[in-house]
């Protein structure tokens, strides 16, 4: 089992990079049934099953991560940012083969040629097409750092679907990022209540639906996973890359996935 503070460090790293999915590396590191599991006890009051100890170290590991990394991963954004997301597309692309939810392995028609993966991709399209042609715009402060929490949530507790896309949508991306930069958190707690009502509603059904539905759920997240490449690709200036640089940095960066995935099934 991939260690449990190294996994919430790279967990709390993905929910800031806007386009990767903190689930996403909770699959890639082996810890996404577990963690889904806890979280469902702790929403449902059974608080009898969770496992404290295990949630507090991968919760404040993720913290650090997001402390830690916020300001080095907003400079490179800034800086390099299609080179950033050719890393990030990489890193999505080698998780692929851990999507492993029903009790026995899918073939490959069964996990990539149905409706299931179509409707992931089709959320991601949707998604892309409400960023960049309607738009989402939220009176206030308070409300759309309220609803970000909700939806970011929510978003990170789905593979393939990027809790920190869900804040550049709601446009308090740039906000949240330079709170946590700052250090000065007091400001995001109508985001922390958001994040708590998303938890408290939403991870029961989200476990009770990869339970008893693996063999859907495990192409919808395929298609999400694979539409949110296409998601990344989109942001990309390709003008800005020289090809055999970009090739590497791809192979590279799915090479890391795929020694993470490898180093999380030991």
């Amino acid at each position: 089992m991939f260690s449990t503070l190294v996994s919430g460090v790279l967990i709390g790293i993905a929910n800031i990079i806007p386009g990767v999915s903190g689930a996403t590396m909770a699959v890639i590191t082996n810890h996404y049934g577990r963690l889904i599991q806890q979280l469902a006890y702790l929403s449902s009051w059974q608080f009898s099953k969770v496992q404290y100890g295990y949630l507090v170290s991968i919760m404040g590991a993720a913290l650090v991560g997001i402390l830690c990394f916020a300001r080095p991963l907003h400079y490179g954004m800034a800086q390099a940012p299609s080179m950033m997301l050719l890393c990030i597309s990489g890193l999505v692309m080698g998780s692929l083969p851990l999507v492993s939810l029903a009790s026995q392995p899918m073939p490959f028609r069964s996990r990539y040629l149905n409706g299931w993966f179509a409707l992931g991709i089709l959320v991601i399209v949707m998604m892309l097409w409400v960023n960049t042609t309607v738009g989402v715009s939220l009176p206030g402060t308070m409300l759309p750092l309220f609803v970000s929490g909700v939806l970011a949530t929510v978003a990170m507790l789905i593979p393939g679907v990027s809790g920190a896309m869900m804040l550049v949508m709601l446009g308090t991306y740039d906000q949240v990022l330079l709170c946590i930069d700052q250090q000065t958190l007091w400001p995001l707690w109508p985001m922390v209540v958001g994040a708590g009502v998303g938890l408290i509603t939403t991870s029961s059904m989200i476990r009770w639906a990869i339970h008893h539905h693996a063999k859907q759920c495990e192409p919808l997240i395929l298609g999400l996973l694979v539409g949110s490449v296409g998601y990344i690709a989109w942001d990309i200036n390709w003008s800005a890359i020289q090809g055999m640089v970009g090739l590497l940095l791809l192979c590279a960066s799915w090479g890391v996935s795929r020694a993470l995935v490898a180093y999380g099934q030991r």
